[in-house]
């Protein structure tokens, strides 16, 4: 690019600009130079914008006056005219001098901004003009990459606030790390292998983290989603030098996390994982040991043409349930945190969408790794018995399950499946007459699954339904149980906020029950959850994946206890142990194994 041909292009945006022309407009006017133009634009338009925190009038009158000789000798100078690349370094640092100087008070804010902030247009300028004072390109690949995993920060932070996600910071997270990768593709030596290493690392990390919360983000950002998260996707691709790709509109309809066994479709790209039918592609990582009969996992995505098409797929052998547990955390120290007296190891690995403090409520998924258990994800929870949108439906299915948008009907239960449903089809794929159970939460009058599970065992008469969920009094003299009506069991109601099972029939709009359980009173001691399959049983103890629970004459148990089906436990830690209240076995079988070949 000529400088003088930058200097007129750079001239005319600042003037269109203060006519009140839209940023984006004036990159688009010059698309070739859009790149070297927005942190120079940004940085203009914040200054003029923003509130400024003035200095003295004499220190400031000094200020200008320095920099008013040191910008008049650059112009005079004019060292580009030999070398044009100093035109753009001369020009950012006259304009980041002058919002140093003019507004050091505004600019130590933005630094300080979340992506809700007005401030936060301005953070991103500076990081942006900041690099052009940074001349090796590992280097600035290094401080993007660093701005990157800043940009994720800022995001679990939003969540753990329980704010939506907004599309700016998603648009800089791709920003920084396809600019850091186009960087080093160029680059040699070990130092660019390093930062390459470090680049593809955390483009996985960061995709994992995206993939999962899809419903926080905000509905005007979902196109900036879709982009953030095939960038990250790409960047993978393209640093292991494999081919494929996929396009912003593959993933324009949400993410879903999908479990179940694998049978091969009517085209070889084509499978079923569940019984839903996805396309394995050329742009898909993992899964090349793919078999007929085996377990997957896969992170799938639905795009704008309805295709579903699988971004990480992970191949298993035997079915494979870690142990998920929920409560408060008791201590948190180098690493560890302790939930009911469970102490589980955190690593760089463990994708965890909330900052850990003591006191707070969460649900942690757990594997064992030898002699310690070690978190692999771990995300907000609400405290047991105080949402009453909150229910567990279990019911034989009406029709198979076909798509991530539609209506489901599960034992005469209507339920909302979205891409952000988390499916677990490893007991059995989701065709008419399984049994299954659906987690779920009411919103604007409709119940929103957040999970279908599968449920192991023969599957009772289609009309036999169970609901866990929340009191809310009698109407019209049946019970309320998160919004959903119960003809009672002959028992006297429970109080108010009660967490609850029933178990019963479906009958037209209403469920009527046959036996009734209180497991938990919302004014009392707070109850840790364990869920996971069932190892051993024994007079006094039982054991559940790694943990072991003590059993007395006073624990509640709903179905019968079979080794290797799951179970959920509620109980609390006394005397160094966990003693459960109430245990609800899941399935009416051990979980099948999967194929081996």
């Amino acid at each position: 690019m000529a400088a003088r041909g930058f200097d007129a292009i750079l001239d005319e945006c600042l003037a269109a600009l203060a006519q009140g022309l839209p940023l984006e407009a004036c990159l688009a006017r010059y698309p070739r130079h859009a790149d070297e133009l927005r942190p120079l634009l940004s940085v203009a338009q914040q200054v003029r914008r923003l509130p400024v925190a003035r200095p003295r009038a004499t220190a400031q009158a000094a200020a200008w006056q320095r920099f008013y000789h040191r910008s008049s000798a650059l112009r005079m100078a004019r060292p580009y005219r030999s070398f044009p690349w100093l035109r753009p370094l001369a020009i950012a640092a006259s304009v980041l001098l002058a919002l140093i100087v003019a507004g050091g008070g505004t600019i130590y804010a933005a630094s300080k901004s979340q992506p809700d902030s007005f401030l936060y247009p301005l953070k991103l300028a500076t990081e942006d003009a900041r690099l052009w004072f940074v001349f090796d390109d590992k280097d600035k690949a290094r401080i993007l990459l660093d701005q990157s995993e800043t940009r994720v920060e800022e995001i679990t932070g939003l969540v753990d606030e329980d704010k939506e996600t907004p599309g700016s910071v998603l648009s800089a997270l791709r920003n920084r790390t396809a600019r850091a990768i186009r960087l080093l593709e160029g680059e040699s030596g070990p130092e660019a292998d390093a930062l390459r290493e470090r680049a593809l690392q955390l483009a996985a990390a960061h995709e994992q983290l995206l993939t999962s919360l899809w419903g926080d983000i905000a509905a005007s950002a979902r196109d900036d989603y879709a982009e953030a998260v095939a960038t990250l996707h790409n960047a993978q691709l393209r640093i292991n030098g494999r081919p494929g790709y996929v396009l912003p509109e593959d993933l324009g309809g949400g993410v879903t996390h999908l479990s179940g066994k694998a049978t091969p479709g009517s085209e070889p790209s084509v499978w079923l994982i569940g019984g839903l039918e996805v396309h394995v592609g050329s742009a898909a990582i993992g899964g090349a040991d793919l078999a007929p009969g085996r377990i997957a996992e896969a992170i799938v995505a639905r795009g704008s043409d309805g295709l579903l098409r699988v971004l990480n797929l992970t191949v298993t052998g035997p079915a494979e349930q870690p142990v998920v547990i929920t409560g408060i955390v008791q201590a948190l120290e180098d690493n560890v945190v302790e939930v009911g007296g469970h102490r589980i190891a955190l690593t760089e690995d463990t994708l965890s969408t909330l900052k850990l403090d003591l006191g707070s409520n969460v649900k942690i998924t757990v594997v064992g790794s030898g002699d310690r258990v070690v978190a692999t994800a771990v995300e907000a929870a609400p405290e047991t018995g105080t949402e009453p949108g909150l229910l567990a439906w279990e019911g034989t299915t009406d029709q198979p399950l076909t798509d991530l948008t539609s209506l489901w009907e599960v034992g005469g239960q209507t339920f909302v499946i979205t891409p952000a449903t988390e499916i677990d089809a490893q007991a059995g794929d989701l065709d008419r007459g399984a049994r299954v159970r659906v987690e779920a939460e009411r919103q604007d009058g409709q119940l929103v699954a957040v999970r279908v599970l599968t449920l192991a065992g023969e599957a009772p008469d289609e009309e036999d339904v169970a609901l866990e969920g929340v009191f809310e009094g009698v109407v019209d003299g049946r019970w309320q149980v998160s919004g959903v009506l119960v003809g009672p069991a002959g028992q006297a109601a429970p109080v108010a906020g009660t967490f609850v099972k029933v178990e019963g029939e479906r009958k037209g709009d209403a469920m009527r029950a046959r036996r009734f359980d209180s497991i938990y009173v919302q004014d009392g001691e707070p109850l840790v959850s364990v869920r996971g399959v069932l190892a051993a049983t024994g007079e006094d103890a039982w054991r559940v994946g790694f943990s072991d629970v003590e059993v007395s004459d006073d624990t509640q148990v709903s179905g019968k206890p079979i080794v290797g089906a799951r179970v959920q436990v509620w109980g609390r830690q006394t005397d160094g142990a966990f003693e459960a209240v109430y245990i609800d076995v899941l399935d009416s079988a051990p979980l099948p194994l999967a194929d081996s070949d």
